[in-house]
């Protein structure tokens, strides 16, 4: 004899939840992958951040390095340049001094003055 209607009903009830909760499960975990993914994609944008944030620092810190010590090369020439000039025609300081004055006025052309500190004392003398 045929099942009883309700039994088929049962069955197919009991079917269609496994069904379902089949259906639930694998959309739990089709979630859980994306939601690992995001994880896993922002980890990796926030190293890569982190990384072109650091190398950038870095080569900043080595234009600048390169820049003070080029600058630390000329102001050693310019020194040892003024030392010569000094000892081969026998200028005091004041005079050496005086030199490089005249140099500097003769280089900023028409500024309106030209300022020269050593140490506390400062002297202000006119360009023109």
């Amino acid at each position: 004899p045929p099942p009883p209607p309700q039994f088929e009903e049962a069955v197919t009830t009991k079917v269609i939840k496994q069904q379902n909760a089949q259906t639930v499960f694998m959309e739990r975990n089709v979630t859980l992958i994306n939601s690992d993914t995001a994880i896993i994609q922002a980890k990796a944008g926030a190293d890569a951040e982190v990384t072109r944030g650091t190398k950038e620092a870095q080569a900043r810190v080595m234009v600048e390095q390169a820049t003070a010590d080029g600058i630390k090369i000329v102001q050693s020439s310019e020194a040892q340049a003024l030392s010569e000039l000094a000892t081969e025609l026998g200028l005091s300081t004041d005079q050496l001094l005086a030199y490089k004055k005249a140099r500097l006025v003769r280089a900023l052309g028409s500024q309106d003055s030209v300022i020269v500190g050593f140490e506390s004392e400062e002297l202000n003398t006119d360009a023109a």
